[in-house]
């Protein structure tokens, strides 16, 4: 739920992602404060490729840690993981071969323990 000045609004679970992208664009990306990149990757190699691209560019990188250890990808990339808690892509930005003094936020969503 967000709340602003009395007024609530209540957003369906599929609708929230694309709602906080659209909302950071309009809020960030138009005023050329933050700069929003999605790419479609085929595999763990073209992510990482992508990420040593990006690495020098940018300053921050905020990944997500999913429920889902191996996805397509991110296949491979786990094969050298320092820090499993960063997640695959967290752990590959924060890593050795990543010669980079970029910050890496990693969110993660609670999941509340099922009794």
């Amino acid at each position: 739920m967000a709340y602003n000045g009395g007024i609530s609004l209540v957003i369906p679970p599929k609708k929230k992602k694309n709602l906080c992208i659209s909302l950071l664009v309009i809020r960030y990306v138009t005023s050329g404060q933050v700069a929003y990149i999605e790419k479609h990757m085929k595999d763990g190699a073209q992510t990482a490729a992508a990420l040593r691209d990006l690495v020098d560019v940018y300053q921050l990188f905020i990944v997500g840690k999913g429920g889902r250890r191996n996805t397509t990808i991110t296949t491979g990339i786990s094969d050298w993981e320092e820090c499993p808690e960063l997640g695959n892509v967290g752990d590959l930005l924060a890593s050795s071969e990543f010669d980079s003094s970029c910050s890496v936020l990693v969110i993660q969503q609670y999941r509340p323990p099922t009794d």
